[in-house]
Protein backbone atom coordinates (compact mmCIF):
# COMPACT_ATOMS: atom_id res chain seq x y z
CA UNK A 1 0.00 0.00 0.00
CA UNK A 2 2.87 2.52 0.18
CA UNK A 3 2.43 3.50 3.81
CA UNK A 4 4.47 6.66 4.37
CA UNK A 5 2.92 8.89 7.01
CA UNK A 6 5.29 11.72 7.79
CA UNK A 7 4.29 15.22 8.81
CA UNK A 8 7.29 17.17 7.48
CA UNK A 9 8.49 17.27 3.91
CA UNK A 10 9.76 19.53 1.17
CA UNK A 11 8.60 23.13 1.68
CA UNK A 12 6.61 22.12 4.78
CA UNK A 13 4.33 19.96 2.63
CA UNK A 14 3.55 16.72 4.40
CA UNK A 15 5.09 13.72 2.69
CA UNK A 16 1.91 11.66 2.64
CA UNK A 17 1.17 8.93 0.13
CA UNK A 18 -2.42 9.54 -0.93
CA UNK A 19 -2.45 8.18 -4.45
CA UNK A 20 -1.37 4.98 -6.18
CA UNK A 21 -0.65 6.47 -9.60
CA UNK A 22 2.91 5.10 -9.62
CA UNK A 23 1.70 1.61 -8.69
CA UNK A 24 -1.06 1.71 -11.32
CA UNK A 25 1.41 2.77 -14.00
CA UNK A 26 3.73 -0.07 -13.04
CA UNK A 27 0.86 -2.60 -13.01
CA UNK A 28 -0.19 -1.47 -16.51
CA UNK A 29 3.37 -1.28 -17.86
CA UNK A 30 2.95 2.37 -18.80
CA UNK A 31 5.64 5.03 -18.47
CA UNK A 32 5.21 8.49 -16.98
CA UNK A 33 5.90 9.97 -20.41
CA UNK A 34 3.15 7.89 -22.05
CA UNK A 35 0.60 8.91 -19.45
CA UNK A 36 1.65 12.58 -19.56
CA UNK A 37 1.09 12.58 -23.33
CA UNK A 38 -2.30 10.86 -23.00
CA UNK A 39 -3.61 13.33 -20.41
CA UNK A 40 -1.87 16.31 -22.01
CA UNK A 41 0.20 17.52 -19.06
CA UNK A 42 3.89 18.24 -18.80
CA UNK A 43 5.97 15.25 -17.70
CA UNK A 44 7.16 17.36 -14.74
CA UNK A 45 3.55 17.86 -13.61
CA UNK A 46 2.81 14.15 -13.83
CA UNK A 47 6.01 13.44 -11.90
CA UNK A 48 4.68 15.60 -9.07
CA UNK A 49 1.49 13.50 -9.01
CA UNK A 50 3.33 10.18 -9.24
CA UNK A 51 5.69 11.11 -6.39
CA UNK A 52 2.81 12.38 -4.20
CA UNK A 53 4.36 15.85 -4.00
CA UNK A 54 1.16 17.34 -5.45
CA UNK A 55 -2.29 15.75 -5.62
CA UNK A 56 -4.26 16.01 -8.84
CA UNK A 57 -7.76 17.47 -8.89
CA UNK A 58 -10.61 14.97 -8.77
CA UNK A 59 -11.21 15.64 -12.47
CA UNK A 60 -7.56 14.82 -13.21
CA UNK A 61 -7.84 11.58 -11.20
CA UNK A 62 -10.72 10.53 -13.47
CA UNK A 63 -8.75 11.51 -16.58
CA UNK A 64 -5.77 9.48 -15.36
CA UNK A 65 -8.01 6.49 -14.60
CA UNK A 66 -9.46 6.63 -18.11
CA UNK A 67 -6.00 6.86 -19.67
CA UNK A 68 -4.60 3.97 -17.60
CA UNK A 69 -7.86 2.02 -17.99
CA UNK A 70 -8.47 1.41 -14.27
CA UNK A 71 -11.31 2.20 -11.90
CA UNK A 72 -10.62 5.61 -10.36
CA UNK A 73 -10.81 4.03 -6.88
CA UNK A 74 -7.66 2.06 -7.70
CA UNK A 75 -5.71 5.32 -7.76
CA UNK A 76 -6.30 6.07 -4.08
CA UNK A 77 -4.58 4.60 -1.03
CA UNK A 78 -6.91 2.37 0.95
CA UNK A 79 -6.98 3.98 4.41
CA UNK A 80 -8.70 1.02 6.08
CA UNK A 81 -5.32 -0.74 6.17
CA UNK A 82 -3.76 1.96 8.36
CA UNK A 83 -3.34 1.47 12.08
CA UNK A 84 -5.26 3.76 14.44
CA UNK A 85 -2.04 5.68 15.18
CA UNK A 86 -1.25 6.12 11.48
CA UNK A 87 -4.82 7.28 10.81
CA UNK A 88 -4.51 9.91 13.55
CA UNK A 89 -1.12 11.06 12.23
CA UNK A 90 -2.55 11.28 8.73
CA UNK A 91 -5.61 13.21 9.95
CA UNK A 92 -3.43 15.74 11.81
CA UNK A 93 -1.04 16.16 8.89
CA UNK A 94 -3.88 16.68 6.43
CA UNK A 95 -5.62 19.20 8.69
CA UNK A 96 -2.40 21.14 9.23
CA UNK A 97 -1.60 21.17 5.53
CA UNK A 98 -5.15 22.03 4.47
CA UNK A 99 -5.44 25.01 6.76
CA UNK A 100 -1.92 26.23 6.06
CA UNK A 101 -2.28 26.11 2.28
CA UNK A 102 -5.83 27.43 1.88
CA UNK A 103 -7.85 30.34 3.06
CA UNK A 104 -10.17 27.85 4.73
CA UNK A 105 -10.03 28.05 8.50
CA UNK A 106 -11.07 25.38 10.97
CA UNK A 107 -14.32 25.78 12.86
CA UNK A 108 -13.79 27.28 16.30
Amino acid sequence: MGKKVKVEGKNDVPNIVLNRIAAALKEKGMSNEELAAKIEVAPSTLSQYVNNNVQPSIQMFFLIALAIEVDVRELFVWNKDLSAGDKESLRKALLAFTYKSKRTKPKR
